[in-house]
């Protein structure tokens, strides 16, 4: 039971085939506005030491994230958690990357952390170098 004995305990699981990871709120328990975010937020979770109906804005300890976001507001302190599936990433040859960024740094499909020879990381892709109208300016490659 938390708090006063007021309400029984429960568990929720979030269950997926999908590869996940948790990010959990930055700094810890803190009170005010808390959010975590991660490009593919699942399921969210808010931890308190107190009750968490009052304490979690009112809410269950377990929510659906909004736009990627995990955030609860009341201030009392507390805990946001994330639930994220890993976003793929692909290697190869030509436009493909020839090195991912870190899993938990994703925020694409295929997010580049560098490219094959002839090309270059434009956002979260690979780019093919071009030389406008006059290869005397081109870039070293």
């Amino acid at each position: 039971r938390t708090g006063a004995a007021k309400q029984r305990m429960r568990a929720k699981a979030t269950c997926t085939t999908k590869q996940t990871y948790g990010v959990v709120s930055p700094g810890g328990m803190k009170g005010g506005t808390i959010q975590t975010i991660c490009p593919k937020a699942i399921a969210c979770t808010c931890h308190t030491y107190w009750e968490v109906r009052r304490n979690c804005d009112g809410q269950k300890p377990v929510f659906a994230p909004e736009n990627g976001i995990c955030k609860r507001t009341h201030s009392a302190a507390k805990q946001v958690n994330a639930i994220c599936e890993i976003v793929s990433c692909a290697t190869g040859s030509g436009s493909k990357c020839k090195t991912c960024k870190n899993f938990r740094d994703r925020e694409a499909v295929d997010h580049c952390e560098s490219c094959n020879p002839g090309y270059y990381v434009s956002g979260t892709s690979c780019k093919a170098y071009s030389c406008g109208g006059s290869c005397k300016d081109c870039v070293a490659q």
